[in-house]
């Protein structure tokens, strides 16, 4: 695991190299003995992606997690509650510990069985591959121009961007950005909520992808960065399944936030309804407007029309200067004969 590229590696190799970070990525250790792991270094705790503890360190740097177990193989609770910000402690806490002495292990973090599969870790390699966040200035114009033409209302849209650039409210969010508050799900109670949980992983939203045409895909899925999941999904349905999709996703977060801000509880029906009549109404106002062109085409608009005889018009016309701070208006009479 600690072999080098070298400088002139094979393609063979390289390949290898590259597979060994997905292998790095996707592992993390289960506890025995806590002899082997470090608390601050190494990938311990069951929290995608990072599997580290968020909290400081006040624990000497290379300290070892034997050091948080007694001698009945029990969590320090004092020691912990004391060393890690709360969250940590009852991440930590809620550990179990083998009864009698074993090793630490390496075990896969995306299986419940905590095995390896092909189909979780070609998500992982998947991840790794788009690692890096696309945005609106980035290379990744196709993408963009794609989603931009999605034919959906621009507040959906712009809620989507946010999901989509990591900067949506979650509480995990919040919690980074040093708001107070916890940063677990408020709906299913997970130690974090990011973009992923609350629009796809939560227990709210998977009610709601149940009782849709996209759940067979979804269940495959492992927990993987939103913005990555957007563009494989954007290549697998098609543009009026993603255009569902994202509407769905619109919904779902204003049930969440239905719960937390009217203490409002959506029915999965509901708010699968909701994202339906979204895209029903928006396509239809669209259509309507086309059938309202071709009916009602735009005519061009008459000149200035002198007033039958005896009468005077008077046109007016104002200008404002706000950097010269000065204001004008002028007025033209005219007549039929003038």
């Amino acid at each position: 695991m600690d072999s080098k590229l070298g400088c002139n590696p094979s393609y063979m190799w390289r390949s290898i190299l590259w597979g060994r970070e997905g292998i790095e990525v996707g592992s993390r250790w289960r506890i025995g003995d806590g002899k082997n792991v470090s608390i601050y270094h190494h990938r311990w705790l069951p929290r995608p992606s990072t599997f580290k503890p968020f909290s400081p360190p006040l624990l000497p740097s290379q300290s070892k997690i034997a050091i948080l177990i007694d001698e009945n193989g029990c969590w320090k609770e004092h020691l912990i509650r004391n060393n890690f910000l709360e969250d940590d402690a009852d991440q930590i806490l809620k550990l179990p510990l083998p009864k009698k002495p074993l090793e630490d292990q390496l075990v896969w973090s995306y299986d419940k069985r905590d095995q390896y599969q092909v189909t979780s870790g070609y998500y992982v390699a998947l991840r790794l591959k788009l690692k890096d966040l696309p945005s609106s200035s980035s290379p990744n114009i196709g993408w963009w121009k794609f989603f931009w033409n999605l034919s959906l209302p621009s507040k959906i849209k712009l809620f989507y961007w946010r999901a989509f650039s990591n900067i949506l409210s979650t509480y995990l969010n919040l919690h980074q950005r040093k708001i107070p508050v916890a940063p677990s799900c408020p709906c299913c109670g997970f130690a974090y909520e990011d973009q992923y949980l609350a629009l796809v992983g939560c227990q709210l939203a998977k009610k709601v992808w149940k009782r849709t045409r996209f759940y067979s895909c979804l269940k495959i899925l492992v927990s993987m960065e939103f913005s990555n999941l957007s563009i494989h999904l954007s290549s697998a349905f098609t543009k009026d399944e993603f255009e569902e999709w994202v509407v769905l996703c619109w919904s779902i977060w204003l049930a969440r936030n239905h719960l937390i801000f009217c203490y409002t509880i959506s029915e999965p029906l509901a708010i699968v309804a909701r994202a339906a009549n979204a895209v029903n109404s928006y396509r239809d106002n669209v259509l309507q407007r086309g059938t309202n062109k071709s009916i009602n085409p735009k005519t061009p608009s008459p000149g200035w029309q002198s007033p039958p005889l005896p009468w005077y018009k008077v046109n007016i016309n104002a200008a404002v200067s706000s950097k010269e701070a000065r204001a004008g208006e002028g007025y033209w009479v005219g007549s039929s004969y003038h």
